[in-house]
């Protein structure tokens, strides 16, 4: 049972790897006028640069822009 197995395994991953080389995603550079989603990364740590991102992130939201926001804070290791 277990050789059936990694064959359906390997002919999944060879059939999958097939389907995926024929989808290619053009990618380029954009201006923050031309954007339409925008992803934002930033650090959490100190409340003064959370709240200026978090009204940056608002002003693009008026603008109609779709924002995803990923934040972090940044904590001395134990």
């Amino acid at each position: 049972m277990q050789i059936f197995e990694q064959i359906q395994t390997r002919i999944h991953y060879h059939l999958l790897k097939q389907e995926l080389s024929r989808h290619r995603v053009r990618r380029c550079s954009t201006t923050l006028d031309d954007a339409h989603r925008i992803g934002v990364l930033f650090d959490a740590s100190q409340l003064e640069q959370k709240q200026v991102v978090l009204d940056f992130v608002e002003n693009l939201r008026e603008e109609g822009k779709s924002v995803n926001l990923l934040a972090f804070v940044d904590r001395p290791q134990k």
